[in-house]
């Protein structure tokens, strides 16, 4: 899963763009925002105005999906119980916020997207030139999960999860 954002009222962020990929949907959205961009202090419109130029290419008022749509997104996509795996404290951290299990893929020691060199499609919806597209890169994620399931099996990547996670908390 990879979710793009912009930031809000009180610098919160706003979910502008969500892939998510499984083992039998692809799914993926461009949300529209609650209000207008002229209620977000300058100072934030500035923020978004660099994250537009150099990150994602998404622009305040696009979107075809309303955000009040995410929750019953997520549960058609996500069943109970179901790990998400994705790029990003941030992410994780809005996840579970949310309720669901999300595992940060750098934990797993997987490279950024960027360095993943999968050929896979972008969506339309980002400013020519960007770098970042949630669908480009939950699909390079999925296709390195399923090399590393395929190496390790996977009931040994649980275990290597597992050791991971331990590692984790010793250093912590």
């Amino acid at each position: 899963m990879d979710i793009q954002f912009l930031k809000g009222i009180g610098n919160s962020f706003v979910v502008k763009e969500m892939a998510i990929v499984s083992d039998n949907k692809i799914g993926h959205w461009v949300f529209k925002p609650h209000h207008g961009e002229i209620f977000v202090p300058r100072w934030i419109r500035n923020q978004n105005q660099y994250l537009k130029i150099n990150h994602h290419g998404l622009v305040w008022e696009q979107g075809d999906t309303n955000l009040g749509e995410m929750a019953n997104i997520l549960v058609s996509h996500i069943g109970v119980g179901d790990c998400v795996y994705t790029k990003g404290d941030e992410k994780v951290k809005l996840l579970k916020s949310w309720g669901i299990d999300a595992t940060e893929l750098g934990s797993l020691l997987c490279p950024a997207a960027k360095k993943l060199s999968y050929e896979v499609i972008s969506c339309n919806s980002h400013a020519q030139g960007t770098k970042v597209c949630a669908l480009n890169q939950a699909l390079k994620f999925s296709k390195w999960l399923d090399t590393e399931f395929q190496q390790l099996g996977k009931n040994n990547l649980n275990v290597y999860i597992s050791k991971l996670h331990q590692k984790e908390m010793l250093t912590k």
